[in-house]
């Protein structure tokens, strides 16, 4: 799940097409360019495309656009979010701590000067409401 909390008008979005897919992607993932897994500590792009649901209301697949087009919609720039595509370790943030990616394509806390910091922390709650879902640690964030 993906929450922009900018205006989506003002952030650069990158269509990318690639071979391999990160396994088990969905909105709010991030992967290299070409779509790919990410090395952990590495840059990553957010992906932008809406994931499909499943019957049990569960994010599986990518909507049929993605059918259509075999691409996926990349976010790239500065732009503030939430997502609850987050490593279940981290369950606490102080805002403006440094965020970096895992290889599964979700946000974990960053060691400065050893991981590409791709954000900072606002903070992380539980009970948010979303088309009809709700999801709990959701990290709020500013992409760098």
């Amino acid at each position: 799940m993906l929450i922009l909390l900018s205006d989506v008008n003002s952030i650069l979005k990158i269509e990318a097409k690639g071979g391999t897919t990160l396994s088990n992607a969905v909105q709010g993932n991030f992967v290299l360019p070409n779509t790919a897994a990410c090395t952990a500590g590495d840059m990553g792009f957010q992906i932008w495309t809406e994931s499909d649901k499943d019957a049990n209301g569960a994010e599986s697949g990518w909507t049929p656009d993605f059918g259509a087009t075999g691409s996926l919609t990349l976010l790239c720039g500065t732009y503030r979010a939430k997502t609850d595509c987050v490593h279940s370790g981290l369950t606490a943030v102080t805002p403006g701590d440094p965020l970096a990616i895992n290889a599964a394509g979700d946000f974990v806390a960053a060691t400065v000067g050893t991981d590409q910091v791709i954000a900072h922390a606002i903070g992380i709650e539980d009970g948010v409401s979303f088309k009809g879902s709700s999801y709990d640690n959701v990290l709020e964030y500013i992409t760098v």
